[in-house]
């Protein structure tokens, strides 16, 4: 009984919240942004992320999403070395329409390049070494339309399963960062 009641009452607020008119969906969209944000540190010497910038494109039909990704993050220095990434993959979600907004969940899978430049002293010149890894970047992404334009949003845990640094000593682990954006995009 109580769980026909929840069942119920689920329902009846998803059929609040989202539009029901067939015509409110357009059969296939297309949407292309671009991103400017932050992660944080996956608790390494320097973090490899920091303040980045980089875009999306893709397209939902009948709101299943599907596109493709890229974030270049400018990274952090300590001790004498820097750190840079760059983050390019696939998205899959689905958009639901809200009354004023747009809701997406969505899942972003790809190659990441990690790349450190350190100094061995004055007068050697930096050594860079570049590592690659998979990442896995569960999310919420929250748009706001305005016509064709959107303004939007978006909150990430930004996964790196079984990562092994490029240092002799190191054993593959799993890192965690947080990573939030804002999007400028447009519908088509």
């Amino acid at each position: 009984m109580k769980l026909s009641r929840l069942l119920l009452a689920v329902t009846g607020a998803a059929g609040v919240l989202v539009t029901t008119r067939a015509e409110a969906w357009d059969p296939v969209e297309l949407d292309a942004a671009i991103r400017l944000g932050s992660a944080t540190s996956p608790g390494w010497v320097a973090s490899p992320y920091g303040f980045g910038f980089g875009g999306h494109a893709g397209v939902s039909v009948y709101g299943f999403y599907g596109g493709l990704s890229a974030m270049y993050y400018l990274g952090g220095s300590a001790e004498g070395a820097g750190f840079h990434t760059l983050l390019v993959g696939v998205e899959a979600g689905y958009t639901f329409k809200l009354k004023s907004l747009r809701l997406r969940p969505q899942v972003g899978v790809g190659s990441g390049t990690f790349t450190e430049s350190a100094s061995d002293g004055v007068n050697n010149p930096p050594i860079t070494t570049s590592v690659g890894n998979i990442y896995v970047e569960p999310g919420l992404v929250l748009f706001v339309p305005v016509g064709p334009i959107f303004l939007g949003a978006d909150a990430n845990a930004l996964l790196l399963p079984h990562f092994t640094l490029a240092t002799p000593d190191a054993t593959a682990k799993t890192y965690a960062s947080f990573s939030a954006h804002g999007q400028i995009g447009v519908f088509f």
